[in-house]
């Protein structure tokens, strides 16, 4: 899943003035309401705000970032296409408006547009991170273990990284790099219920069983009502011989 830049939207003086103008006012509350998860009230002040400033790149990459969250990408990608062609070295809106390319399906496109975010600001790690996302979708693994690694040493704290290099090793079948980058993301993130399912898969393989026991006991009681969950778990036992905890688990 590709990422957009930050949980928030930030913006500088969308006039370019000495202090805060109404517009820059607007746009802040359109933020507070975004931030607090209010996505209708901050669309619509953006929507007020573009009949009033329809030609305002910042107001088109506001608005756009509104749109992306409410997962709008059609109308996301206009708006946001519109900021980048008014300010092309905008490596935020750049990155905002691969992810909603990408959402609709144009990953080759959204390509294009995350490398040329990363050409504007080659530390940039939601583009690097997204590069490597496209890359993974297209069997290209090598390629996004390159972007993955760049990510997370931007991003060492992030733990959708550290799934996501786990993935694309596991996908080159380098068994101890992949269960590294699993259990690398659930220290980050304890209750990182996909990291967990994904520890578990790779430990069973590796015949490491004991971990995958702990890590299954881990994803069960946060999806106690996972069956998919639970026979992994009772899987585990079985094979590690616990035939008797096992047999409970699937009564």
């Amino acid at each position: 899943m590709v990422e957009p830049t930050g949980k928030t939207f930030s913006f500088g003086l969308a006039t370019g003035g000495d202090g805060p103008t109404p517009l820059d006012e607007k746009l802040a509350m359109a933020k507070w309401n975004y931030d607090k998860g209010h996505l209708d009230q901050a669309e619509r002040i953006c929507r007020e705000l573009l009949e009033t400033f329809p030609d305002n790149p910042v107001v088109a990459h506001c608005s756009g970032m509104v749109l992306l969250k409410q997962g709008k990408n059609d109308q996301a990608a206009q708006l946001l296409s519109r900021a980048v062609t008014q300010v092309p070295n905008d490596a935020k809106a750049l990155n905002n408006l691969g992810c909603a390319l990408k959402n609709l399906g144009r990953s080759d496109e959204a390509l294009e547009v995350f490398i040329k975010a990363t050409k504007i600001n080659p530390n940039h790690p939601q583009a690097l991170h997204n590069i490597g996302s496209i890359y993974s979708q297209q069997k290209l693994y090598d390629k996004a273990v390159a972007f993955y690694r760049r990510a997370i040493k931007l991003r060492p704290g992030r733990a959708k990284y550290h799934n996501s290099i786990g993935c694309a090793f596991g996908h080159l079948e380098n068994l101890e790099l992949s269960a590294r980058g699993f259990r690398r993301a659930v220290e980050l993130e304890p209750n990182y219920i996909e990291a967990l399912r994904n520890l578990g898969q790779t430990c069973m393989v590796m015949g490491n069983l004991d971990e995958a026991i702990s890590t299954y006991r881990r994803l069960v009681k946060l999806t106690p009502d996972d069956p998919v969950a639970v026979n992994s778990l009772g899987c585990a036992l079985s094979r590690s011989g616990e035939f008797e905890q096992s047999r409970e688990l699937f009564e």
